[in-house]
């Protein structure tokens, strides 16, 4: 595997998956005012968190991430705020699966 930025579509939501060798750090200008776990179907668990800026003027609104680990791995999910539920990113998450390599 390698590192990895994709674009991800869920219906007419849009959302960005980053993979990467270690864990991302969070901006300090965000804050999780609500985190919960979400299970995918190979019983992972990922966390999926409200990010929302912590000062005004930034470049970033608020959004959904959703992050888990698999084999050495970190995968995050990101999706924009556009649906404040969290069903969008929670359904992405719950949906995901590993796709073997051919060959």
């Amino acid at each position: 595997m390698t590192d990895a930025l994709s674009k991800v579509r869920v219906g007419k939501d849009a959302g960005t998956l980053t993979v990467s060798p270690e864990p991302q750090e969070t901006s300090a200008y965000l804050e999780a005012p609500h985190e919960e776990t979400v299970e995918l179907p190979d019983g992972t668990e990922a966390k999926l968190r409200c990010m929302e800026p912590t000062m005004e003027g930034g470049n970033y609104g608020p959004f959904w991430e959703g992050s888990f680990e698999k084999q050495g791995y970190t995968f995050t999910l990101s999706v924009a705020l556009s649906d404040p539920s969290g069903d969008v990113a929670r359904r992405a998450l719950s949906t995901t699966v590993e796709v073997p390599d051919e060959g």
